[in-house]
């Protein structure tokens, strides 16, 4: 199941589950990790540093907003990760 279909299902319940939250925090499978899986810190340069940065500010606010069954505020999260995960693969 995706991020966005999470949050639908979350929404039509009226709560993330407890394993949504558990995924949430985790790497592997948060929505960051989803909306770019082949990030590689290590591929960062000069001119996609600053989206790597906002990815992963996103991504712990995503986490938070998901903790807090915030549903408006985890679909526009989800939104700006998978903005700048495009931009993040343009810019390395």
């Amino acid at each position: 199941m995706t991020w966005r279909e999470r949050i639908i299902t979350a929404r039509k319940r009226g709560y993330f589950t407890k394993q949504d939250k558990a995924l949430a925090r985790d790497w592997a499978t948060c929505a960051a990790h989803e909306a770019s899986p082949n990030w590689n810190r290590s591929a960062w340069n000069a001119e996609c540093a600053s989206a790597g940065f906002a990815l992963i500010r996103a991504g712990g606010a995503f986490l938070v907003v998901v903790a807090r069954d915030e549903f408006d505020q985890a679909e526009s999260l989800l939104e700006r990760i998978e903005d700048l995960a495009l931009r993040f693969k343009r810019e390395a």
